[in-house]
């Protein structure tokens, strides 16, 4: 896997997701390790709109954002009554 940046809404292969995951993983401890966290960093989002925030405000969007995504997946999935998942990081490390 290289540097190549993700598409919106891009579908990835089921047997490629732990690996992606890892890879992010390991791109966010060297981010925590190598950046100043109070840096800004502008940026745009999919619509081409300017934005800038610090590094740490990044990093704390991407954790809190993914929490959003994993209640919006067990919503669907009570929904369609399928039991949902436990989706909580302390609970696979345990």
């Amino acid at each position: 896997m290289g540097e190549q940046p993700f598409g919106v809404w891009q579908i990835n292969p089921l047997e490629d997701l732990e690996e992606i995951n890892h890879q992010n993983f390991l791109k966010s401890i060297q981010i925590v390790q190598n950046f100043n966290l109070d840096n800004r960093i502008g940026y745009q989002n999919s619509r081409g709109t300017k934005f800038e925030n610090s590094v740490f405000e990044m990093l704390f969007h991407a954790i809190n954002h993914s929490t959003y995504h994993r209640g919006q997946i067990n919503s669907l999935l009570k929904q369609s009554g399928v039991e949902p998942l436990l989706t909580d990081y302390i609970f696979y490390k345990r």
